[in-house]
């Protein structure tokens, strides 16, 4: 059997030597090699396990041993010796560790890698603890804690600690021994707030807001604390105020009055209406003077027999003048007798009673209402219809001429009267009516009778189509029908055809015309279907300049004026444009003046391949390139030139932008020069190829290749900046002032050539 541990064949008998086999070779495998191992295969039989590979473990499976590339251990793997053996080499390492468990150090270690980024992930949450000392993890270049391959927070080198990005950031909150006391930054509303108990803690003098610093203590502001009410308007009040003490003390009430002699020209403080005002003493004197007088107030004067105001007197029983003493009498038992005509030049307002006798007034153009009246005229506007006469139609005379479209009717739009003019009228009468079915033998229609001064009657639908029938046109059943042979049109008197030299031709009923053919000119109906303005019948006539003799563009067209319509000029009919007036160098193309004249352009050249424009490019449609094809921009300018994408903008400034200087956008399609320094004057979007005065216009490089040895000074591959000490100016200099907003614009090509392309990325420096 294979692999079978063998005696030696020595024939038939076995000698002592071949016994002890000193020459090795007694005992054998077949196939045997170096490094082979015996071992009992069965209880009976030895065999031969084949030499492992390098690495390979001994194993057993089945009682059985056997070579592992892949051994797992089933029990512990320990050292024979303690902190002795390492597991792997700097030069041999393990590939990759899997563990289920824990890393225990025993001696202080090191976790880290020589080459390549150090990850460690978890599927579950993660903790990193010790049990003694600090939790150190250094990172040279910063650290950044990532979930799901996004920063959460990062700390740089230059160790500032950021949570998020820009405009993705999160959340964070910083808690305090007291419940509920925190600081929150909520990107939410983009806002630090202070919860709970959580306080803010400024010293005295630290405060600073935007860029100005608060000088006011806590005590100076707590002062505030129990002032209720206020606002801005308030504080601006109180700063108008120049008063002194002593002179609001008197508004207080002040103990101390003074013996200041009153005059014109004194002022005295009250209040108006809830606001204090001043006024001067002759103003109050005139209005007390007039109070006094007056006495709008006076209540009670006890009983006077005889009062007399001005010319009215009372006395007793009577109300009177002077001059006549008992105009007005009033009894006990308060009847009042007028003993003179009374006027009442405002009217008379009668309430709750009745007038006895007759009542006589003037005309009157102001009441109102006068409750019921019998009878009276009246010129009102608006008169109910109870008022209006039964013949306020039939009582006038009826028109039988003169009505026109501008002439009006009353109607009543439910219960409400209203006018309507015959014009709309006449619009919008058919309109309410509701839609039906035409039937001919009993519907009937409107028409004039006897002409245009008839009058207005109705006919049956079917008489009226007996009526219009003539010569080839019958009715049947209220059916038109048209007998054959009648729909033919005589031409009558036909039309006049007129060819080239003036000779007519008077074409009448069954004549006929015919196009000749020849010499080139091929005419055919195109199309004979129909024969209506949608689809008419088509004659194309095709001139053949190749068929035709003797044919020379030249001699058939006037090249000097306008060709009107449509031509096709064969090739080899044309040998020479220089008859046309076309004249000018290789590969030159052809432009029409507008004036029927063309012109060879010595700017706009074409020869096959390329197409040359000298000058301007103006689009009017969108450019598209092609797959595998660029807009090429040359990179070997000669100095004071440029090649790239440029844009005009305007110069507000107040003096000119010179050629060269980085400039950003300061307002609409203006511009301004750059400068590293502040927020406002930057990012910078462009670089002014020539100088632009002021309130003037100018292109500006976006984006492309400059070379000018008056303005640069660059470093071959070195990135280019906007200047934070001269404004406009470009430096390879990197801005190094707190504050500055570095702003990288381009690369250098050589000593005085750059690449220009601005990264608006802006970088603060802290």
């Amino acid at each position: 059997m294979s692999n079978e541990f063998q005696h030696k064949s020595v024939g038939s008998q076995l000698s002592k030597s071949e016994y002890e086999h000193t020459d090795g070779t007694g005992h054998k495998f077949d196939n045997q090699a170096t490094g082979d191992i015996l071992y009992a295969s069965s209880s009976t039989v030895l065999s031969k396990l084949a030499i492992g590979g390098t690495g390979a473990v001994l194993t057993v499976t089945g009682g059985i041993p056997a070579w592992d590339t892949t051994w797992t251990p089933t029990g512990h793997l320990i050292p024979a010796t303690d902190d002795s053996y390492d597991l792997g080499s700097a030069s041999a390492a393990w590939q990759d560790l899997f563990l289920e468990g824990d890393i225990t150090l025993t001696d202080a270690g090191t976790l880290s890698t020589s080459a390549g980024a150090l990850t460690i992930t978890s599927a579950a949450a993660a903790t990193w603890s010790t049990s003694a000392g600090a939790l150190t993890i250094n990172g040279t270049a910063g650290i950044n804690l990532q979930e799901g391959g996004s920063t959460i927070i990062g700390i740089s080198d230059a160790r500032v600690i950021s949570v998020g990005a820009d405009d993705a950031g999160f959340d964070v909150i910083f808690y305090g021994d007291t419940a509920s006391a925190n600081m929150t930054w909520d990107t939410s509303v983009d806002d630090l707030i202070l919860n709970g108990a959580a306080r803010i803690v400024v010293p005295d003098g630290q405060l600073v807001l935007g860029s100005t610093a608060v000088s006011s203590t806590a005590a100076e502001l707590n002062l505030l604390d129990g002032v209720s009410g206020l606002v801005q308007a308030d504080f601006t009040k109180l700063a108008a105020v120049d008063a002194t003490s002593t002179e609001l003390n008197l508004m207080d009430g002040g103990s101390s009055i003074g013996t200041t002699t009153v005059s014109d020209g004194h002022g005295i403080v009250m209040n108006h209406g809830g606001t204090m005002a001043q006024t001067t003493v002759q103003t109050l004197a005139a209005y007390l003077d007039d109070e006094i007088t007056a006495m709008p107030n006076l209540t009670s004067v006890g009983t006077l027999t005889t009062l007399t105001i001005d010319n009215i007197i009372i006395n007793g029983t009577n109300i009177g003048h002077t001059s006549d003493t008992d105009a007005i009498a009033i009894a006990s038992d308060g009847v009042v007798t007028m003993n003179q005509i009374p006027v009442f030049s405002a009217g008379i307002n009668v309430s709750g009673g009745s007038i006895a006798g007759t009542l006589s007034t003037a005309s009157q153009t102001n009441i109102t209402g006068v409750g019921t009246i019998s009878t009276g005229t009246w010129q009102g506007t608006a008169i109910d219809g109870g008022y209006i006469n039964d013949n306020i139609i039939s009582g006038q005379a009826e028109i039988t001429s003169g009505l026109a479209a501008a002439d009006e009717l009353l109607y009543s739009d439910a219960g409400t009267v209203k006018r309507i003019g015959l014009d709309t009228l006449a619009t919008k009468l058919f309109s309410v009516a509701s839609a039906g079915t035409v039937a001919q033998a009993s519907d009937h229609m409107l028409f004039l009778d006897n002409g245009a001064t008839g009058d207005v009657i109705v006919e049956s639908i079917d008489d009226f189509l007996t009526a219009i029938a003539g010569s080839g046109v019958s009715v049947s059943s209220s059916q038109l029908t048209v007998a054959a042979g009648s729909d033919t049109v005589d031409m009558g008197d036909g039309f006049v055809m007129e060819d080239g030299d003036g000779t007519e031709v008077t074409i009448t009923e069954n004549k006929e015309v015919k196009f000749v053919e020849g010499n080139g000119i091929d005419i055919n109906w195109t199309d004979t279907d129909n024969g209506t303005d949608g689809d008419p019948y088509d004659l194309t006539f095709t001139v053949d300049h190749d068929a035709a003799t003797n044919f020379v563009a030249a001699e058939h067209y006037d090249w000097s004026s306008d060709i009107s319509g449509t031509a096709t000029i064969h090739a080899n009919n044309v040998t020479d444009l220089h008859g046309a007036g076309v004249s000018g160098s290789n590969n030159q193309l052809l432009t029409d003046d507008g004036d029927g004249t063309v012109t060879s352009e010595s700017n706009l050249t074409f020869d096959g391949s390329t197409l040359t424009v000298t000058g301007d490019l103006t689009p009017s449609g969108t450019i598209t390139v092609a797959d595998g094809k660029d807009v090429h921009l040359t990179s070997t300018q000669t100095n004071n030139n440029y090649s790239g994408v440029t844009a005009t903008f305007s110069n507000a400034t107040g003096s000119t932008i010179s050629k060269g200087k980085a400039v950003y956008i300061s307002g609409d399609n203006q511009i301004a020069l750059a400068r590293a320094n502040a927020d406002n004057t930057m990012p910078a979007i462009g670089i002014a190829i020539a100088d632009i005065a002021n309130s003037g216009t100018g292109k500006v490089l976006l984006s492309g290749f400059i070379h000018d040895s008056d303005i640069l000074d660059c470093t071959i591959g070195g990135e280019m900046y906007v200047s934070e000490d001269t404004a406009g100016e470009l430096t390879k200099t990197l801005p190094a002032s707190s504050g500055d907003r570095v702003q990288v614009v381009g690369v250098g090509l050589h000593a005085d050539k750059m690449f220009f392309n601005p990264s608006y990325d802006i970088v603060e420096r802290a």
